[in-house]
C-alpha cells in the first residue's frame, strides 16, 4: 500500500511520519517566529518516530554529519572563561546546528529513492506556502496605516510586515523564503518537458520577484542574481554568455527605472553612502558593524570574545560613531565574523570548511541544493543568518539533506 500525494508522488506507507514531517516543514513560511520553533520540534519528533520504521538498507552518512556537528561543538569554547547563563541561552538558540545533523543521520538509512520523494513533497509545499505568503504581504501592506510612513515605498512595506502581530519578520528573511522558492522554480524549470509548465514557472518567478524588489533587501537581491548567473553557467552550454549579459542588462535596467522611493539600490551609487552617518542609512550601519567586528576579531584572534559577549562588544564599538536608534543592539552583520568572534580562528576555519564541504558534495549530487548553499554564502556576508530562527532552521534543513538527495 502506498500513500498518494496529490501531485503524483507515491510514498511507501512505512514513510507516513516522514511525509507529515516534510509537509509540515514546507509550511514554515506561513508560521510566526514563535510557531517556527514548535514546527521544528514536531518535525524532529516525527523523524525520530520514523526512524523506528526505517529498514537499514542504505549506508548511513557518518562523515558528513560528524563534520556538520562541529559547527555547534566549536561554540563550546565560549565556556573557557566560565559558565555563563547568557552563553547557555545563546547555545540553546543554536542547538539546531547539532540536532539536525543527528536527525538526518538517522534518516540516512532510509532508501534514497524515498528520501528524494520526501524532498519533492517539501519543495511543492514550500513553494505553495511562499506563494500564499506573497498574498499575505500584499494584504498587510494594503491594510497598513502609519503616519510615520505616509509614502508608498520600501519603508512602508517593511513596517507593514514588522508591525504585524503574527507575520512579523525582518524583510531580508521574508525575501530569503521567496528566493529559495524561486530556486525551486528554477529546479522544476530544468526538469520540465512541457512548454506550458515552463510558462507557468516563469510567471511564478515573476510573481515572487515583485515583493523581493519592493522590500529592496540588497543582499537578498544580490544573492539571487549570483545564483541566477551560476544557474545559467551550469545549465546552458552554448547560449550562456548572451543569457548572462541579458540578465545583467535586465537587472540594471530594473534598478535604474524603479522609482527611488521603491528602490534602495540606487543608494549604492551615491558617492558618500558609506560615510553618511544618518539615522536611516543602513549601508553605513552595516559597514560600521562589519568594521568593528573585524577590529575586535584581530584583537581576540585565538579564542574570540565568547558567544555571550559578541553582540555587546560589537554594539559598544558601533555606538562610538552611530548614536541613533539607541534601543537596538547591533550584531556583527556577518556570519563569518560572527563565528570568529564567538570562538576565534578555529571556529571560522571550521565554518568555512563545513560550507566548502557542502558546496563540493551538493555540486555533485543536486544543483538546487548547490544553489541554495551559494545563496546562503552570499547572505552570510551581511547577515547573522544562523542566529535568527528563520535562517537557522531553513539552512540546517537544506544543508543536511545534501548527502541524501541526488538528481537523476
Amino acid at each position: 500500500m502506498n500513500i498518494r500525494i496529490p501531485f503524483k508522488i507515491d510514498i511507501s506507507k512505512n514513510s507516513f511520519f516522514a511525509v507529515i514531517a516534510f509537509l509540515l516543514f514546507g509550511l514554515i513560511p506561513l508560521t510566526s517566529q514563535k510557531l517556527e520553533a514548535v514546527f521544528v520540534a514536531i518535525f524532529i519528533f516525527l523523524l525520530i518516530v520514523q526512524n523506528f520504521f526505517n529498514v537499514n538498507e542504505e549506508k548511513k552518512e557518518v562523515k558528513f554529519y560528524t563534520i556538520n556537528t562541529l559547527l555547534f561543538l566549536v561554540l563550546l569554547f565560549t565556556f573557557f572563561d566560565g559558565f555563563d547563563y547568557l552563553a547557555y541561552k545563546k547555545l540553546e538558540q543554536l542547538v539546531s546546528l547539532l540536532i539536525f545533523p543527528i536527525i538526518f543521520y538517522l534518516l540516512s538509512n532510509q532508501k534514497r529513492n524515498e528520501v528524494n520523494k520526501l524532498f519533492k513533497i517539501w519543495q511543492y509545499t514550500f513553494l505553495g506556502s511562499t506563494l500564499l505568503l506573497v498574498f499575505v504581504v500584499y494584504y498587510l501592506v494594503y491594510n497598513y496605516s502609519n503616519p510615520r510612513y505616509p509614502n508608498f515605498d520600501s519603508n512602508l512595506f517593511k513596517a507593514a510586515l514588522s508591525d504585524s502581530s503574527f507575520f512579523s519578520r525582518d524583510p531580508a528573511y521574508i525575501s530569503m523564503f521567496m528566493n529559495v522558492a524561486i530556486l525551486i522554480c528554477l529546479d522544476f524549470l530544468n526538469k520540465a518537458s512541457k512548454k506550458i509548465n515552463k510558462v507557468y514557472l516563469f510567471l511564478i518567478i515573476i510573481f515572487l520577484l515583485i515583493p523581493i524588489f519592493l522590500f529592496s533587501s540588497k543582499i537578498a537581491i544580490l544573492g539571487l542574481v549570483t545564483c541566477s548567473i551560476i544557474y545559467i553557467i551550469i545549465s546552458f552550454k552554448k547560449e550562456r554568455l548572451p543569457i548572462i549579459i541579458s540578465l545583467c542588462l535586465l537587472f540594471f535596467t530594473t534598478i535604474f527605472l524603479l522609482p527611488s522611493k521603491l528602490n534602495r539600490f540606487t543608494d549604492l551609487f551615491s558617492n558618500n553612502i558609506l560615510k553618511r552617518n544618518v539615522e536611516y542609512n543602513s549601508t553605513f550601519v552595516h559597514k560600521e558593524t562589519i568594521k568593528c567586528s573585524y577590529d575586535i576579531f584581530k584583537s581576540n584572534f585565538l579564542f574570540g570574545v565568547g558567544l555571550e559577549n559578541t553582540n555587546t562588544s560589537v554594539n559598544n564599538c558601533v555606538r562610538k560613531t552611530f548614536t541613533y536608534n539607541e534601543g537596538v543592539i547591533y550584531n556583527p552583520h556577518n556570519q563569518y565574523l560572527g563565528f570568529a568572534l564567538h570562538s576565534g580562528i578555529l571556529a571560522l576555519l571550521i565554518f568555512i570548511y563545513v560550507i566548502y564541504n557542502g558546496l563540493r558534495l551538493s555540486y555533485k549530487n543536486n544543483k538546487f541544493l548547490f544553489l541554495t548553499v551559494v545563496y546562503f554564502c552570499v547572505f552570510f556576508f551581511t547577515e547573522n543568518v544562523l542566529e535568527r530562527q528563520s535562517g537557522l532552521v531553513l539552512f540546517c534543513f537544506l544543508f543536511n539533506t545534501i548527502p541524501l538527495i541526488k538528481s537523476k
